[in-house]
């Protein structure tokens, strides 16, 4: 009876562990934390990392060129003057500025009004009438 309950084991029980370990080694290969599902989805979370750097470098890359427009030794000198004159609503003589809320308040009065607003806007702007958006 020994001799045939080892029979049985050596011929059945065995083999059948030996195919569950096996198929349960495959699956971890497949599913596990370290198997090829893992190993994809890894590849993709890098590829989506390497996209986002290099938008990120090529961010970096428009802001150091603008920031490098910004530098005061490249900048165009009239441009600058322009720029800040009218940031500033500073004119030079004979010039005039208007500032366009005085544009389009005027623009709602009637045509005969245009003349008397005009000099109102003249003489409530101080020493001139300045010609710029603000």
């Amino acid at each position: 009876m020994i001799h045939a309950a080892k029979a049985f084991l050596s011929r059945t029980v065995l083999p059948a562990v030996l195919i569950v370990a096996t198929a349960y080694n495959a699956a971890l290969m497949v599913n596990g934390p370290d198997g090829r599902r893992a190993g994809a989805l890894a590849r993709a979370e890098v590829q989506e990392a390497e996209a986002q750097l290099a938008e990120a470098r090529g961010r970096t890359a428009q802001l150091s060129a603008r920031a490098d427009g910004l530098m005061l030794a490249s900048l165009d000198h009239d441009l600058l003057e322009e720029r800040l004159r009218a940031r500033l609503g500073l004119t030079r003589p004979g010039e005039y500025m208007v500032r366009m809320q005085d544009l389009d308040r005027i623009a709602g009065r009637k045509d005969g009004d245009d003349d008397i607003q005009l000099a109102q806007l003249s003489d409530r702007g101080g020493s001139e009438p300045r010609a710029h958006r603000r």
